[in-house]
């Protein structure tokens, strides 16, 4: 087996109904129709043969429910495709008509070992499975791209209802970037490479355009400054030395307010402590003087009152002796005899409630007076000393008050000065401080317009770089979408015996046969299905020349519309050109790389009598021997 990427082997069903095992080769495969005297060859299997190979390689089903219910050898029957990777052998065991089921063994046998399985799972796993085996991931080059085998096959395996109509039509409602997509792959522009090298260019010039604008208005708002980028550094001096001054100017006055806070602070602190010691002083003595006072002026109103007080016991005598009676004078109190000349008097007219005893001796009573009286003299001079002793004190409570107020407020001031020294000297720094932080925004504005500057020249160069790595990708494309072009173009000039010729669109590669003199397209139903043949083994072609990775260098064509098409001629060419190939692949390469399945009412002369076995299946219409299950259904 050669290095095919994909290659059919064998395909049968187990049990066997008839017929339908097929084997194939590499090169050219020809599923033969003939029609008969006995009847149409029409409806005898072989595209059914094609979708035994399609619902082997993934696809949902392979006919639909209604119609397997209606054949009974159908039931209980699984589908066995045997089919290459590379060097790598593999058979693919799966029940009809539309099972999720798949298994798959190594090595070509139709034994079931389970030390042979390779896969076993639903078909999406399958799919994955083959998809890995072919692609090996390349056909996820990003996150947002991925194309699937079964987006690949309807370009490798075309059925005879809508696959030779337009190249877009492979899928019935695929949008046409997804068939532009596939194309894309098969061809080899889709790589991890090439997908990186694209974004690189779009990432830079999305870089380019997100940072242009930004020097642009720094530079416009650098020109609204008084001052120029070269003069920056200069004045940035200057202020610093200036601020320096400042700075040591401010530090040696707080070393002078220290010093006078040590000294002149420190003894008028001290004066304050002594006048206010002095105040707290005379204070307190005028605080015992007034109590002297008081109590000086209470005796002299108590001696007073005693001598009041004497007077009237004398009055009271006197009265006694000139009333003769024996009641009080002032109470009226009846007194006893003994009493007399004693009198204990408790009416409250000399003492309220104390009892006092009276002598009768008029000589003491006067001398208790002299004394009372001098006593009050005394304690007059010492309240009129001590009055004027609180005049005194007062007077220098005042005086020293205002000392105490003053000595505060020159402390006070004196702190007050000192922080408004400091104050002004610390606006002037500031001052100098906030021209040097603007300066060095400015500055900073000048280097950042420069490392902008700089950092666009480098996206500049780097989408220049991008632009250039993805103009060279573009025209390595062009130049190979020349050459696919060229082939399409060999080929129908082949098919059409240099009648037409053929032109892909440089853009969306769709293909077009156009007359020999002039442009005039050839849209023929006829040249429509040879257009889209032609480009199929035009792509087979460029992929065997270019070693691509990605065609599966098989082709299935089910049944062109070969009614439409001149059989003896362009038809029976289709043939010649793949055999040719085949030819140029054993000259070159020793081997055939490539796999060409065709189903076929008609093939020509030389195919049928080849002896290299391009028949691999011939049916027959008429009966049901000539059919591929042996029934018509």
């Amino acid at each position: 087996m050669s290095k095919q990427l994909l290659f059919i082997h064998r395909v049968l069903l187990d049990p066997p109904i008839y017929q339908e095992d097929t084997t194939f080769r590499h090169g050219l495969n020809v599923i033969w129709a003939e029609s008969t005297d006995k009847g149409s060859a029409n409806s005898v299997g072989k595209t059914t043969l094609k979708n035994l190979i399609d619902y082997g390689l993934g696809k949902t089903e392979f006919i639909s429910e209604e119609k397997y219910q209606q054949i009974p050898s159908l039931q209980n029957r699984c589908l066995v495709l045997m089919f290459g990777c590379y060097e790598e052998k593999y058979t693919l065991r799966r029940m009809l008509p539309k099972i999720d089921h798949c298994v798959v063994y190594r090595e070509w046998s139709m034994e079931e070992r389970e030390t042979d399985i390779e896969f076993i799972g639903d078909i999406s796993g399958y799919l994955a499975w083959l998809e890995n085996k072919l692609w090996n991931g390349r056909n996820r080059p990003s996150n947002d791209l991925k194309i699937s085998f079964r987006q690949v096959m309807p370009l490798m395996a075309r059925d005879q209802i809508s696959g030779f109509s337009a190249l877009e039509k492979s899928f019935k409602s695929e949008k046409k970037k997804v068939t532009q997509d596939r194309l894309t792959f098969l061809l080899g522009f889709i790589t991890q490479e090439r997908i990186k090298a694209r974004e690189e260019q779009e990432t830079a010039t999305t870089l380019v355009e997100e940072n242009k604008a930004t020097p642009k208005i720094l530079e416009k708002f650098l020109s609204t400054q008084e001052i120029a980028e070269e003069e920056i550094k200069w004045k940035l001096s200057s202020l610093r030395g200036e601020l320096a001054e400042k700075v040591s100017e401010r530090r040696a006055k707080e070393t002078n307010i220290k010093k006078i806070q040590e000294t002149e602070l420190t003894r008028l602190t001290e004066d304050l402590i002594k006048i206010r010691n002095q105040y707290e002083d005379i204070e307190g003595n005028l605080l015992i003087t007034e109590s002297r006072i008081d109590q000086y002026t209470k005796a002299q109103k108590e001696a007073i009152l005693e001598i009041e007080e004497l007077e009237v016991l004398i009055e009271a005598r006197e009265s006694f002796k000139l009333l003769n009676t024996y009641n009080c004078p002032h109470c009226h109190k009846e007194l006893p005899k003994e009493m007399i000349n004693q009198v204990l008097h408790d009416c409250g007219a000399l003492n309220n409630s104390e009892q006092k005893e009276i002598s009768p001796d008029l000589n003491a009573i006067e001398e208790r007076k002299l004394v009372l009286s001098f006593e009050i003299e005394d304690l007059m001079d010492a309240v009129e000393g001590l009055s004027e002793r609180l005049g005194v004190l007062r007077r220098n409570k005042k005086e020293v008050g205002t000392k105490l107020i003053n000595a505060h407020n020159k402390i006070t001031e004196m702190e007050k000065q000192q922080q408004n020294d400091l104050l002004q000297m610390n606006n002037s720094i500031n001052e100098l401080e906030n021209q040097i932080d603007h300066l060095v925004k400015t500055e900073s504005l000048y280097k950042r317009k420069e490392e902008l500057l700089k950092q666009l020249r480098a996206y500049r160069k780097q989408k220049r770089e991008a632009d250039a790595k993805v103009k060279e990708i573009n025209e390595s494309e062009k130049e190979m979408k020349i050459t696919l072009s060229s082939y399409f173009h060999e080929i129908v000039s082949f098919l059409y015996n240099n009648q037409r010729k053929g032109k892909l669109d440089p853009e969306t590669l769709k293909p077009q046969i156009l007359h020999i003199n002039g442009d005039m397209k050839d849209d023929g139903a006829a040249a429509i299905t040879v257009a889209t043949i032609a480009f199929d083994l035009a792509l087979l072609k460029y992929s065997l020349e270019f070693c691509t990775s990605e065609h599966l260098l098989l082709l299935v064509h089910d049944s062109p519309a070969q009614y439409e098409i001149d059989l003896s001629n362009i038809y029976a060419k289709v043939f010649d050109w793949v055999i040719k190939l085949e030819k140029q692949e054993m000259k070159n390469y020793g081997e055939i790389r490539f796999q060409y399945i065709i189903t076929s009412l008609y093939i020509p002369e030389n195919v049928k009598e080849n002896s290299h076995g391009y028949i691999r299946k011939k049916l027959y219409g008429g009966t049901d021997d000539g059919k591929l299950f042996g029934i018509t259904y």
